[in-house]
């Protein structure tokens, strides 16, 4: 149901391998390539962009924050995006 939810209202591009574990997620685009997984208990907020390649990995615990000056207003300078390549990982 979240990935349903997540693919149609949010336009998120979520692999249908990934993973996404109990978390609050406030991000605006997500993209999720096969095997990539974000463990429970984290807190990724105020996201223009999180990408995760094949197999990233993000575990439980952690906390990830950007900055927006308005979650519906356009970026102006600030660009607060995650980028994590094939295979990387934030631990926890």
């Amino acid at each position: 149901m979240k990935r349903i939810v997540a693919r149609w209202i949010d336009k998120w591009d979520i692999h249908p391998t990934a993973h996404i574990g109990p978390s609050v997620l406030t991000v605006r685009h997500l993209s999720m390539g096969s095997g990539a997984s974000i463990g429970g208990r984290n807190v990724i907020t105020n996201l223009n962009e999180l990408r995760m390649g094949e197999g990233a990995t993000i575990g439980s615990g952690n906390m990830v924050k950007g900055w927006w000056d308005d979650r519906t207003d356009a970026l102006t300078e600030r660009n607060p995006a995650v980028f994590l390549g094939d295979h990387a990982q934030i631990a926890s």
